[in-house]
């Protein structure tokens, strides 16, 4: 479409070529104007391709709005973690289940601490802050979440305690999230992690499947569907997906009309790169680099992490969420600008 537009462009400025009743002096004049203000209207053009990001804040939740539309919003206080919801693609299309934070007639209603996209592992420092279990830990936003657009994104960066059940701190960590569109219109999530045990102590993550970086998908994503694929980095499908380690997983499925998808990426710098995956067949993909022995007995590696005294670690991840089919290249080359592309 853009293409068509500056060659209409270019049409308009054609009447100008031809001597008029001035002659030529007039000519040179319409030719340096009309020159003068493409660069303008080529650069609109190129401006309103892309969606425009903003940012508002209400008293419990930081809304990331993609041309004056809601495309997500970190939700920073009101439930026992912080999680980003909803996660819509760029059609508009919701591809996050909503229970528990909303009511949908037919919606499944297991895992009630599978909050769209979140943070947590079930074993930190023998504390669990990954489920809602009567033992389960809370993590608390500490302050009021900063948020602001930068080089075409919403940029926010948050502070949180791990606060175990009896009270006490076990963590805390520095998220900063970036939120945006990939120069194929798909969005992206970027999601990263700095946690560091509480007043410079060691912080130890245990052996298992249940955490880290938590996505659940609506329930069109179940592998029982025939219209869900799986697929990672390393040619697995949803036959053979659950627990392996990959640089990525891609689930897609007809939803709403047509095909949406959900790619997640780990990050090269991660600690315990490349993680393993937690993707089940019911919609819940997570990045899990501390599950080693839950996920395979007969593994030689060494499973859990532990982030010495005085130490933090960071683990990256990048979520892109679209609507159509995906070919593995066109996979790969979504993490464009967060990692490289193999």
């Amino acid at each position: 479409m853009i293409g068509n537009l500056r060659a209409r462009i270019f049409q308009s400025l054609e009447p100008c070529a031809g001597l008029d009743r001035a002659g030529n002096r007039r000519h040179k004049t319409a030719m340096k104007t009309s020159f003068a203000i493409l660069p303008l209207l080529l650069l609109g053009l190129t401006a309103n391709a892309a969606s425009v990001f903003t940012t508002e804040q209400t008293t419990n939740e930081i809304r990331v709005l993609a041309d004056g539309k809601l495309f997500c919003a970190y939700v920073f206080s009101g439930a026992p973690k912080p999680y980003v919801y909803p996660l819509t693609a760029p059609d508009g299309v919701t591809l996050n289940r909503e229970y528990p934070m909303r009511e949908v007639a037919g919606e499944s209603h297991d895992h009630p601490h599978h909050r769209s996209l979140w943070y947590g592992h079930i074993k930190t420092s023998g504390s669990d802050f990954w489920s809602v279990s009567k033992d389960a830990g809370t993590t608390v936003t500490e302050g009021v979440p900063e948020a602001k657009v930068e080089d075409g994104a919403v940029v926010v960066k948050a502070r949180t305690k791990y606060v175990a059940k009896d009270g006490h701190i076990v963590a805390r960590d520095e998220r900063e999230m970036k939120f945006g569109a990939l120069a194929g219109g798909e969005r992206f999530i970027d999601f990263s992690v700095t946690i560091r045990g509480e007043d410079n102590g060691a912080l130890e993550f245990g052996d298992d499947k249940d955490g880290v970086m938590g996505l659940r998908l609506r329930d069109e994503f179940a592998f029982k569907n025939a219209d869900t694929t799986a697929r990672n980095s390393e040619g697995d499908d949803k036959k053979t997906i659950w627990g392996k380690h990959a640089r990525w997983v891609d689930y897609e499925t007809k939803c709403s009309g047509g095909l949406h998808g959900a790619a997640f990426f780990d990050h090269p710098q991660n600690p315990k790169y490349p993680t393993r995956w937690h993707a089940r067949d019911y919609g819940l993909l997570s990045a899990n680099p501390f599950g080693e022995h839950t996920f395979d007995p007969k593994s030689e590696k060494t499973g859990g992490y532990t982030i010495p005294a005085g130490q933090s670690a960071t683990w990256r991840y990048r979520i892109v969420l679209y609507a159509g089919q995906k070919t593995t290249d066109e996979v790969e080359k979504m993490s464009a600008g967060f990692c490289p592309a193999k």
